[in-house]
């Protein structure tokens, strides 16, 4: 049988993954830049494959694979968008080799710092941890952030000229598509810093460590006195790093 007590977590230790309660903008664009995949190709129907840096594409799959795209609509998915496109101009109901529907990519690269940025404020904004990924998908949040950036989706106030129903959407599910292999909504790696000031000279100092919680309780007591903790770096700070 599979044992799912509550206190199975403290056995564990998770190295490498994604604290999606970051309220950091940096840690948030370094975790969709992970997403990069350099050098890849794309094939322009009647010619050669067209070469392009992907910083950071969400794939899914094409509505209607019967339809192939054009030598107008494949330069759309080389550019990573149908910007070219105007919804109202090709009805994407009616017309199926519209980009929006054809493109299996869409790269948001240029749109990331932006992005990390919404995500980031509405985690600070919100003020308690998501204690599992069901909890964050269900709260909304990371659709509140896209719908912040009207790049993605060419968004004019509540409406989307990519169409939702379209593979070249971005949204949440999407995102937590490409990204649920790196994201957990706990951490056992902390960054902390400390200050000291020296009252009678008024001296002061910075340090920073990085630690790493393990599994190994504190006197054999998990429950009662917690877990051990192993420095992993140390460095003194300047007034200048912080």
């Amino acid at each position: 049988s599979v044992s799912r007590a509550p206190g199975d977590a403290a056995n564990l230790l998770l190295e490498g993954g994604f604290n999606v309660n970051t309220a950091s903008a940096v840690a948030w664009k370094a975790l969709l830049r992970s997403l990069a995949f350099p050098g890849w190709s794309a094939a322009v129907p009647g010619k050669s494959a067209g070469v392009a840096d992907l910083s950071a594409p969400l794939f899914s799959l094409p509505w209607s694979a019967a339809s192939p795209p054009t030598a107008e609509s494949a330069a759309a998915v080389l550019s990573g968008g149908t910007a070219t496109y105007d919804c109202m101009d090709h009805p994407p109901l009616e017309d199926r080799r519209h980009p929006a529907f054809l493109v299996g990519m869409r790269d948001i690269g240029a749109s990331i710092d932006d992005l990390a940025a919404q995500i980031a404020a509405r985690i600070k904004a919100r003020g308690r941890p998501f204690h599992s990924l069901s909890e964050l998908a269900q709260s909304g949040l990371l659709q509140e952030a896209i719908d912040a950036v009207p790049a993605l989706n060419r968004r004019s106030w509540t409406d989307d000229a990519i169409p939702a129903g379209a593979t070249a959407h971005v949204d949440q599910g999407l995102l937590l598509c490409a990204l649920s292999p790196m994201i957990f909504t706990r951490s056992d790696t902390f960054r902390v810093r400390f200050f000291g000031e020296d009252s009678a000279s008024g001296a002061k100092a910075w340090a920073e460590a990085v630690v790493q919680r393990l599994p190994e309780p504190v006197g054999g007591d998990a429950a009662a006195n917690g877990r051990k903790f192993r420095i992993l770096q140390f460095r003194w700070l300047e007034e200048a790093d912080l």
